[in-house]
């Protein structure tokens, strides 16, 4: 047991399999880099971000980045991206994070399908070499539409292919709406935003619902990898006692056939775990607390208005979900 929970601690260590490094290649107003560290700084030109990094532009912001993976990313005022990283199929893949706001991606070489995956907090979309632009809201909903190539974009089970001048809403909470055509430079995305903001301030608590049960999600997420990182890692105990018996080429031999691939399952289980509680943090700190701070604000005169206390009560039951299940799986930098 005290082996297992060694293996525990340095699961919760930060640990990533890969960092994936973009540079700033041209920026404008406040922009901050607030690296996995827990550092924050001032973004300037030739600055490097890699996985665990995010950019958060202010309201006269703005940030372009180009990624060693071959993709450009253009980050418009008040918005907020992250980097990180997940395993899938037993490869270390890229995940980048529209976590407020607007951004632009667009890949110059050719990619893998389903890889890299783009994601808002309640939505994922799969890249097939393409130009597009991603619009996560302040209400929970995102907005994609796609210049060139196509994406699927996924939320609550359900998938919509989108190609060429097309666009899809995801609304709060639901799966992805039917595709529709558009103009090519013809949308005003910070009409999207503000809209999306005008939704939230109309009925808060709806929208406080909706990120809890996006909460709850991940906390489910995490809890099935935990699981699986346990019963291997107990395996792996027993394992390594045979290993320390043997001698030789036959402790080489039975490393490489019984231990070799389990210790890269168990890393491949830790990174897994580890995006889905950064998720959640991103969630928590730059969605929610942007919630909070508006209606804060708005009521800061009038908080036994029915909005307010409703949402009051939503919020805090989000915080104490939030700091029962999800603080556990962070580290000191994170929060």
């Amino acid at each position: 047991m005290k082996k297992l929970l060694l293996l525990l601690l340095f699961m919760l260590s930060g640990f990533s399999l890969y960092a994936l490094e973009g540079e700033i290649v041209y920026v404008e107003g406040s922009v901050d880099i607030k690296y996995a560290s827990g550092d924050v700084d001032w973004a300037d030109m030739g600055m490097y971000i890699e996985t665990g990094d995010s950019i958060v532009t202010g309201d006269d912001g703005y940030a372009e980045l180009e990624m060693e993976d071959g993709a450009t990313v253009k980050i418009s005022e008040d918005s907020i991206f992250a980097l990180s990283s997940y395993e899938s199929r037993g490869e270390t893949r890229n995940a980048y994070q529209c976590v407020l706001g607007s951004m632009q991606y667009k890949f110059t070489r050719a990619v893998k399908a389903d890889e890299p995956r783009i994601t808002t907090p309640t939505t994922v979309c799969g890249v097939r070499g393409t130009e597009f632009t991603v619009v996560s809201g302040l209400d929970g909903s995102a907005l994609y539409v796609v210049d060139d190539g196509s994406v699927a974009v996924s939320a609550k089970g359900e998938e919509v292919v989108l190609g060429a001048l097309e666009g899809v809403e995801v609304a709060p909470g639901s799966a992805p709406g039917e595709p529709f055509p558009v103009l090519r430079g013809k949308i005003d995305y910070s009409k999207v935003k503000a809209d999306a903001e005008a939704r939230f301030l109309e009925n808060p608590a709806a929208t406080m619902r909706v990120m809890t049960s996006q909460l709850e999600e991940y906390i489910a997420q995490i809890q099935l990898y935990e699981k699986a990182f346990k019963d291997l890692s107990m395996e792996l105990i027993t394992l390594r006692e045979k290993l320390f018996e043997l001698e030789g080429e036959e402790k080489n031999k039975f490393y490489l056939e019984n231990v070799a691939d389990k210790d890269a399952q168990t890393s491949y289980l830790k990174l897994n775990m580890r995006y889905y509680a950064v998720s959640s943090l991103s969630m928590r700190r730059h969605l929610v607390g942007n919630m909070y701070v508006s209606i804060r604000t708005k009521y800061l005169g009038n908080i036994d208005d029915e909005k307010y206390v409703e949402f009051i009560s939503e919020y805090n039951a989000f915080i104490s979900l939030y700091e029962k299940e999800l603080i556990p799986y962070l580290v000191k930098a994170d929060i």
